[in-house]
């Protein structure tokens, strides 16, 4: 997984916005599957859409966009380790 950009969120200086890409496409249907696991516990309001090819839950105050590209964005970031450890949990429930 690669970090492409981490940027101050537009609602403040010490929110972040990160965006990753992993190094695979990601099948919708299966990683839709695999953080169902997790609705609930660490993730809240999960959606998915095979036909959009795109997931969208929340984390806590971070809102997380998982596309079938293996782009994954995250916003609202409380610091850029918390986004890091949210992404490598994301990372392990999608591949």
């Amino acid at each position: 997984m690669e970090i492409r950009s981490i940027t101050p969120c537009k609602s403040g200086p010490d929110i972040q916005h990160v965006i990753a890409q992993l190094d695979n496409e990601i099948d919708i249907a299966k990683a839709c599957e695999s953080l169902k696991t997790e609705d609930g516990k660490s993730i809240k309001f999960l959606r998915c859409s095979e036909e959009l090819g795109a997931i969208r839950f929340t984390s806590g105050a971070m809102m997380v966009l998982v596309y079938k590209s293996g782009k994954i964005t995250i916003r609202h970031a409380a610091s850029e380790e918390v986004a890091k450890g949210l992404l490598d949990r994301i990372a392990e429930l999608v591949e």
